[in-house]
């Protein structure tokens, strides 16, 4: 978006750009981990070097800030929403022939969500509702415009029925900053693996799913354990219990599971796996 000529798409770019710009400089400089990759840091809390990424600097990002960055928005499915609103704005900014299943995961959204009307906030929104799933809404929708809506849309998310969520996200890199984002998060670019009969999960459905246990103080080690397990996920598709006492995790530490992380943070990893495992 950068050459783009349109005020309205340079807003919105300025106004990605001040998200993750606002993230980087909110960085706890006396955070160990932080401190480890201090010098990327320190680059990018100037605003200036945001303006023109080139090539290098975005591996920089991707590398040593965006694993740094932790989310703030806490209801998974509001997070959930942002992304795939991101993924439809780049398809259409693309004009990708992929935006027409998105569009239709987010009719999915407002149909479900539209049967709420007993609930204030979604009551309020019915007329947008209903309009998101006419064929003429989308028939000329604009990146500014899916913006719009991907605002209306996440404070009615916490609604959406947690016991029929059918939609499948997925994550493409971002063209707007060339930096792979979730709702102005900074995240590492996953590629979306695909096995024949195997389980498939997204590795930022995953990510999420961990992301409480990266708030807490956490070792090298132990950051690199949670990694592993995130990377396994994104590869299998499933992990079992057992696995965390065989290769690779043992490559990671040969001791005991037990030495590594106390018992309630044991039992939380154990909790988010086999949870993780329930939606593939």
């Amino acid at each position: 978006l950068r050459m783009e000529t349109d005020e309205s798409l340079q807003q919105h770019r300025q106004t990605l750009l001040q998200g993750l710009m606002t993230q980087t400089q909110a960085l706890e400089k006396n955070s160990f981990i932080v401190q480890q990759h201090a010098k990327w840091v320190d680059k990018f809390r100037d605003a200036a070097i945001w303006n023109a990424l080139n090539e290098l600097e975005i591996k920089q990002l991707l590398e040593h800030v965006a694993p740094l960055v932790v989310e703030i928005e806490t209801d998974e499915m509001t997070k959930r929403f942002d992304a795939l609103s991101y993924d439809l704005q780049i398809l259409t900014y693309l004009n990708d022939g992929k935006q027409v299943s998105f569009a239709e995961k987010i009719q999915k959204i407002a149909s479900k969500l539209a049967q709420k009307t007993a609930i204030p906030k979604v009551a309020q929104e019915i007329p947008l509702l209903n309009a998101v799933q006419t064929d003429a809404y989308w028939a000329n929708v604009s990146v500014t415009g899916l913006e719009a809506l991907r605002k209306s849309f996440r404070d009615l998310m916490p609604f959406f029925d947690p016991d029929k969520r059918e939609i499948v996200y997925t994550q493409y890199e971002d063209h707007f900053l060339g930096i792979a984002t979730e709702q102005n998060m900074l995240y590492q670019p996953q590629k979306v693996l695909t096995y024949r009969g195997k389980p498939t999960i997204e590795v930022t459905t995953v990510r999420l799913a961990f992301a409480e246990l990266f708030q807490q103080k956490l070792n090298p080690v132990q950051t690199q354990f949670l990694e592993s397990i995130i990377d396994y996920f994104g590869q299998q598709g499933m992990l079992e219990l057992k696995m965390l006492f065989k290769p690779p995790f043992t490559d990671i530490y040969s001791g005991n599971m037990r030495q590594l992380f106390d018992e309630p943070m044991m039992e939380q990893i154990k909790e988010i796996i086999v949870r993780v495992n329930r939606r593939v």
